[in-house]
């Protein structure tokens, strides 16, 4: 049975639509120790996990089918939904590490961590209280991994400006046959 969008799930997802942070007040399970470290404001990624972020992201996980292989919500592959584009992210690292860790339900992102709307850690939210509405499950990540992603995309997408073919190039390579496709900006 499909459920109708509820009052509280409107405020969940509204903020992604609108594209920006209306999320005060959400629980996020953030005591369990499964935000990114230093998140608060001035956030400088860890370099190792941007490493295992950026191996992660062009190896591992399908963030690319729906979000781009530059991050820009234009998926590789055109069949796919479009993502969030993590260029013009308006979410903190805490709150971006949520949205890989529970999915965004209604907006079609899955959830990545195994135990997500088991307990409340998503959004204040059990599987049974979100009902038709729970997103799908992806892939397994652990803590690391998800603050690993979330290390990457802070240091290659957000505030970044639009894709252009030197970062394309620094990202995949000189070899990457897709690097034309961007402006060059030098």
């Amino acid at each position: 049975m499909k459920r109708k969008l509820t009052h509280r799930m409107f405020w969940l997802v509204a903020p992604l639509v609108a594209g920006t942070v209306l999320l005060g007040g959400i629980e996020s399970g953030h005591g369990q120790g499964a935000g990114p470290p230093n998140a608060g404001p001035g956030y400088t990624p860890d370099p190792q996990l941007v490493e295992l972020g950026t191996r992660m992201f062009k190896e591992q996980t399908p963030c690319r089918d729906c979000h781009g292989l530059m991050g820009d919500g234009v998926p590789d592959d055109p069949r796919m939904p479009r993502g969030a584009n993590f260029r013009n992210l308006q979410l903190t690292p805490d709150l971006a590490a949520e949205a890989i860790r529970c999915g965004r339900p209604v907006l079609g992102m899955p959830y990545f961590d195994r135990f997500s709307y088991t307990d409340k850690r998503c959004y204040g939210m059990t599987a049974e209280e979100i009902g038709a509405e729970i997103p799908d499950e992806g892939m397994n990540l652990t803590a690391r991994q998800v603050n690993a992603l979330v290390a990457f995309l802070f240091a290659t997408f957000v505030g970044k400006g639009p894709p252009s073919f030197e970062q394309c190039v620094a990202l995949w390579g000189e070899a990457a046959t897709t690097c034309p496709r961007f402006p060059k900006r030098n």
